[in-house]
């Protein structure tokens, strides 16, 4: 009975590290998605600040 309950919990402990491990790259790929998308908006709200800095030029 000992010897079943370590192997349990081994595959236990197992599955919990599998779990952790997809959580993190789940997570790591989340990260990379929301770093390009707050980069494409930066460029677009440069770009919005430079067409405004021009058509007050031209007003």
């Amino acid at each position: 009975p000992f010897c079943l309950l370590d192997r349990h919990a081994y595959q236990e402990t197992l599955t919990l590290q599998e779990f952790s491990r997809r959580q993190i790259l789940q997570m790591n790929t989340t990260v990379i998605k929301l770093t390009k998308f707050l980069d494409q908006v930066a460029v677009l709200a440069a770009d919005a600040c430079q067409q405004l800095v021009q058509i007050q030029i031209v007003i």
